[in-house]
């Protein structure tokens, strides 16, 4: 089921990913409310999104990066299909 009212995602570089790690997963959650956000104990960021849709089931689900930033532009790329 895709969602009803697409919205355009922000540029990692419009979000405020200070502050500490809760403050910014829930930043990332509330700029990308299809996927899971993880720091890892190692300080690896992760993404996951889900369920799929059957249009998205083929399509890459899972992104990480080094820092919250960077998993910002990750999800915008794997979200605009790039």
């Amino acid at each position: 089921m895709s969602d009803p009212t697409p919205r355009s995602e922000p540029a990692a570089n419009e979000l405020d990913l200070t502050g500490d790690v809760d403050t910014v997963k829930a930043r990332l959650r509330e700029a990308f409310p299809r996927w899971s956000i993880i720091q890892s104990d190692q300080g690896r960021w992760w993404a996951t999104r889900g369920p799929l849709t059957r249009e998205d089931i083929n399509r890459q689900a899972s992104v990480d990066a080094a820092s919250p930033q960077d998993l910002a532009e990750e999800i915008r790329k794997v979200s605009r299909g790039g």
